[in-house]
């Protein structure tokens, strides 16, 4: 019984520590500075004055590129 209970308790911990360790194995390393992001495509800007802000054609879809400003911040969520 007592041998069971054992072998219980080390794969309880091998679990916790699989589980509990696997998001910082699997993060990625931070952004850096001057990192190149992918060309995203999104969907047309919600409004005019939105479209005329970012500098892009009203009422078609957009990349990053095409977005008129010196500095551009991209915040991700991930909704997954």
């Amino acid at each position: 019984m007592q041998e069971k209970t054992r072998w219980a308790i080390i794969v309880c911990c091998l679990v916790m520590v699989f589980f509990v360790g696997l998001p910082g194995w699997a993060a990625e390393k931070e952004p850096a500075v001057g990192q190149v992001m992918g060309n995203l495509k999104f969907p047309k800007a919600m409004s005019d004055e939105d479209a005329k802000y970012l500098g892009v054609k009203a009422g078609q879809e957009f990349t990053l590129q095409e977005v008129a400003a010196p500095y551009l911040l991209v915040e991700s969520f991930n909704t997954a």
